[in-house]
């Protein structure tokens, strides 16, 4: 495993951020630079760090990839609610999920997963919009990250498709 050498002040930047998360402010940060200097191993080490402390957190993780660029909308998204439902606190993730964001729930639950009352949710908005996606996302967010803090990374957001982008901003 590959670690960050002499990035203290990029990883103490990463904790003020997290401190500033778990503390009720949410905030955006980017990781920029040339490719292949170490902009996701510093993300890596700074989550290794952070678990290894023990604070609870909700963790999700997207990639973006250049062969994939231009494909299905959304997919680091998805990605990363499947990363929430299938890592700790999955099952308290999907009870959110359900209640508050039901397109997506349906896009990233297994069949099995989806309950009557959601699959007659999903019959009566066949075709979600996509402002009631981006208003659902934002409500299970916020909802999740009142629960705990919560961390979305998503690597190599350069090759993200319009859709994602867009959700972003």
């Amino acid at each position: 495993k590959r670690h960050s050498v002499g990035r203290q002040k990029e990883l103490a930047v990463l904790g003020r951020a997290f401190e500033s998360a778990a503390g009720g402010q949410g905030l955006f940060l980017c990781v920029t630079g040339e490719p292949g200097i170490g902009k996701t191993t510093l993300v890596e080490d700074f989550l290794s760090e952070l678990a290894a402390t023990g604070r609870p957190c909700a963790l999700a993780r997207g990639r973006c990839s250049e062969r994939l660029a231009g494909t299905d909308a959304y997919l680091p998204f998805l990605e990363a609610l499947e990363n929430l439902l299938h890592g700790d606190g999955g099952e308290e993730a999907a009870r959110v999920m359900k209640a508050t964001a039901p397109n997506w729930y349906a896009q990233v639950a297994p069949p099995a997963a989806q309950d009557s009352s959601l699959a007659r949710v999903l019959a009566e908005s066949k075709a979600a919009t996509q402002e009631r996606l981006k208003r659902e996302l934002g409500a299970f967010l916020q909802e999740l990250s009142h629960l705990r803090p919560l961390l979305l990374f998503f690597d190599d957001l350069h090759w993200a498709d319009a859709s994602t982008v867009d959700l972003l901003a």
